[in-house]
């Protein structure tokens, strides 16, 4: 049985890589949605251009996920996601955020955020 993912985002660099790794995997169904899905070269996945700001974009091509994934981490588009999600029955979520891309995270936290960034973006790069 075949497990569906929607990708929210799917235009973004960590689905550049995170797309191939799951296309391996023959259980999986990947519903891709962004401004502009429809333009990336990905076959065998479903493509939907929209924005994840639109709740009743975000409705239609919610139904029938069990996974969702979501490449940033925009508090108020957040809201708008999980209120989707609820309204879909959808349970589980997945989000990529950046802590400090706005210097935003405190002592003595921010060293230590801020030299884990490094070392992930260094085995990413990889």
């Amino acid at each position: 049985m075949s497990k569906n993912i929607l990708i929210i985002g799917a235009g973004g660099q960590i689905p550049q890589v995170l797309i191939p790794l799951l296309q391996e995997q023959p259980d999986l169904h990947l519903t891709l949605f962004g401004r502009h899905a429809a333009d990336l070269s990905y076959t065998n996945v479903t493509k939907v251009s929209g924005d994840a700001g639109n709740l009743p974009e975000l409705i239609k091509v919610m139904e029938n996920q069990e996974v969702i994934y979501m490449n940033f981490d925009n508090k108020k588009v957040t809201e708008i996601v999980i209120d989707a999600m609820h309204k879909t029955g959808v349970k589980r979520i997945i989000q990529a955020g950046v802590l400090s891309v706005y210097g935003e995270v405190a002592e003595p936290f921010a060293v230590w955020n801020s030299r884990m960034m490094e070392d992930q973006s260094r085995i990413i790069e990889v």
